[in-house]
């Protein structure tokens, strides 16, 4: 569903649309609406999936999910690394 927002000039893509959560089973979760921050929008509350004459890119998306995809991975290695001590330790025990 993500791929269909992220090709089309919608307000799940654009730079002023605020994605909406709620918090589940201890996870966020992306509601089915958000917010528009651009001035000209009476109506503020949107679907993700709303076409609108006021899209404008949002040049810091990709920029954005990269770091958060690195600081995932850098998490990753480190608590793999914790865990292969351990169980190297506990293999020589």
């Amino acid at each position: 569903m993500d791929n269909i927002i992220s090709s089309e000039k919608t307000c799940g893509n654009c730079r002023y649309y605020l994605q909406h959560f709620a918090k589940r089973n201890a996870k966020l979760i992306k509601t089915g609406c958000g917010i528009c921050l651009h001035r000209k929008i009476k109506a503020r509350t949107k679907s993700p999936f709303t076409l609108c004459a006021y899209w404008e890119e949002n040049p810091t998306e990709k920029e954005e999910r990269n770091r958060s995809i690195q600081y995932v991975l850098r998490t990753m290695c480190e608590q793999l690394s914790q865990i292969v001590l351990i169980l190297q330790d506990d293999a020589k025990n």
